[in-house]
């Protein structure tokens, strides 16, 4: 049980849940976290404590870990050191790919342990979006449903979760340039995440071999354990419209190889200390095969084999706005989460493909999408080929249009609807038989459009 002060936090978030839900106000994924907080500011210690004594009682016995294939078992003498150690508790940072690196992360342990994962897969990664999964998690006693879990972490708040939180394994995705009123420019991001990291003694760290700023990470670090993965590819222009992206050859673990590109999938083959394996991963974009193999690789570093890894990537589907699919009014559409110049460029990319696109943007700039929109006049929305009308929304529709008009698309195949509501009423109503429908929004505008 819980102590009381920490109790009424939990329980007095998971009320103001509910009526966040019944008012239809949104889905409660940040705020109840803020009203726990007021209560009790040290709650966070106390689900670190929870799920340290809950994953010693999970894990006691020998004979548990004799009877689960699934784990990679050594001799006996470091059996039984991992059989005290193992946690699958893992922390995925970076500016891009974390809700779906973590979403993937997820099935993959799920697969491997049979037991659902704690994870704030609704993207809610500042320290109040933590607390608040976590309670969401835990029942009125405050007991945690899980002993594993996956979170994703804001670069930003990382430093300050890595104080309470020590998770197993740390998964730093990439490094690019993201919301520079937030951040600054990549060398400050990098200092935030190197700050968290130097918390967190024991956890092992996971880098993207292929990014320069990432893989500097571990000569600013000391007595680390680091393991890294890579994508090789012909180049480097291939992944990103940035610089940071080098094909120099790292040293590295995971190596992914990509067999066959194509719409909306792609056939990948992982190779770890010799051994190897093909499978097809069901979301667009050479970005996703990233994701993939950040995943794959902090799954390694759990002792969890590539069998049972690709059969965790075979269960994940895009969600919370990462190539999610949509109904309003009987009309399909996909949905790609837009947020900094890299991202949206390679989802633009992918979608460039399509010659019957028809396309709804929704530009918001509150602080969770970043106040500075300059960034869009980075991703290459020179891509973007259609005939169709693209509907632009949100508080900064009108930047979004001009943007366009800069880019080359015809100010008559331009509509500005700022009301997300009746922006998308108005892209289904017009909707052709042979168009699709895709909507890029930033992520409050995705926030609305789940409530919508």
């Amino acid at each position: 049980m819980a102590p009381w002060l920490d109790l009424v936090a939990i329980n007095t978030a998971k009320l103001a849940k509910v009526l966040i839900r019944l008012l239809r106000l949104g889905e409660g994924t940040a705020l109840p976290g803020r009203v726990a907080l007021a209560i009790s500011p040290k709650l966070l210690h106390y689900f670190s404590r929870e799920l340290s004594l809950s994953r010693k009682a999970h894990m006691q016995g020998l004979g548990a870990r004799r009877a689960c294939p699934k784990f990679v078992q050594t001799n006996e003498d470091e059996y039984n050191a991992a059989d005290e150690s193992f946690q699958a508790g893992s922390m995925v940072t970076g500016t891009n790919g974390k809700t779906t690196t973590s979403g993937i992360l997820k099935e993959i342990y799920k697969a491997a342990t049979k037991q659902d994962p704690i994870s704030n897969e609704m993207g809610a990664n500042l320290y109040y979006g933590i607390v608040a999964e976590l309670i969401n998690s835990s029942n009125l006693g405050g007991k945690l449903k899980s002993n594993n879990y996956v979170l994703e972490v804001d670069e930003a708040a990382f430093p300050e979760i890595s104080k309470e939180l020590v998770p197993s394994s740390i998964l730093v995705t990439n490094l690019f340039r993201d919301q520079l009123d937030r951040f600054g420019e990549i060398d400050t991001t990098q200092k935030l995440i190197v700050k968290g990291i130097k918390h967190c003694v024991g956890s092992t760290i996971v880098l993207n071999a292929d990014d320069t700023k990432v893989f500097e990470i571990k000569g600013l670090l000391n007595k680390q354990d680091f393991k890294f993965f890579s994508f090789r590819v012909e180049s480097a222009s291939k992944i990103s419209n940035l610089d940071s992206l080098t094909t120099e050859q790292h040293e590295t673990d995971l190596v992914t190889e990509l067999i066959k590109n194509k719409i909306g999938s792609s056939r990948i083959k992982l190779n770890y200390q010799g051994q190897s394996i093909e499978l097809e991963l069901k979301l667009p974009g050479l970005y996703n095969v990233y994701n993939a193999s950040a995943a794959a690789a902090t799954a390694i570093v759990a002792g969890i084999d590539l069998e049972t890894i690709k059969q965790g990537i075979a269960n994940y589907h895009g969600n919370f706005g990462r190539a999610e699919l949509k109904e309003f009014n009987g009309v399909q559409f996909t949905s790609f989460l837009i947020k900094n110049p890299t991202g949206a460029t390679e989802v633009l990319k992918d979608l460039a493909q399509d010659p019957q696109a028809k396309y709804l943007i929704a530009i918001n700039d509150n602080y969770a999408d970043g106040r500075d929109v300059s960034w869009l006049w980075d991703a290459e929305f020179e891509r973007l080929k259609t005939e169709s009308t693209i509907v632009c929304s949100g508080s900064r529709a009108a930047d979004m249009a001009l943007r366009l008009k800069y880019a080359g698309i015809n100010p008559q195949q331009i509509s500005i609807e700022n009301n997300l509501k009746k922006a998308v009423k108005l892209a289904t109503s017009s909707k052709k038989a042979n168009e699709k429908l895709y909507l890029l929004p930033t992520y409050t505008a995705l926030l609305e459009l789940n409530k919508i």
